[in-house]
């Protein structure tokens, strides 16, 4: 019985006083590349959706384009905004508990941060005549507050 609960200890990566024992390097460069190929998804992610907007913009020229024509440019960033939302949800559910937690605390500050910018540039806007924030930009400004929230955080750790 002790043996069995000196293996399950190891198994879980803590010595026999309960402490957690130091991550081998191998076992850092492999969440670090599993965190940069992350990282790198979501680029091509957020860039895709930036992209989608502006060929939505140019489809639709003028305003002279068809109905059709207008729905397809509409649709082509919703649904890459869309597949951005749930490429994300599946991605926290890969990660364990304790990295859930900083995605989760990242998102929420990264949200928190993100309508409080754009009500702060919508009441300049509106009081002193400052350009508009295009609204379809406000989820690459969140994609970028939240990959700046994560990293904060998770230095905070270290």
């Amino acid at each position: 019985m002790l043996a069995a609960k000196s293996e399950t200890r190891a198994q879980q990566g803590s010595d026999n006083n309960g402490r957690m024992q130091p991550e081998s390097e191998q076992s850092k460069s492999k969440r670090r590349a599993r965190r940069f190929r992350r990282a790198a998804v979501e680029g091509v992610i957020a860039a895709s959706f930036v992209i989608a907007v502006i060929i939505g913009d140019r489809l639709i020229g003028d305003g002279g384009a068809s109905l059709s024509v207008r729905w397809l440019a509409a649709g082509l960033p919703i649904i890459v905004l869309s597949f951005w939302w749930v490429h994300l949800a599946r991605e926290i559910r890969k990660l364990d508990e304790f990295e859930q937690s900083v995605e989760i605390r990242a998102l929420a500050i990264a949200g928190a941060v993100t309508v409080w910018i754009a009500t702060a540039w919508g009441i300049v806007s509106l009081i002193v005549g400052a350009p508009a924030l295009p609204l379809a930009m406000t989820a690459p400004l969140a994609a970028i507050i939240f990959g700046a929230i994560r990293q904060i955080i998770v230095f905070s750790y270290r």
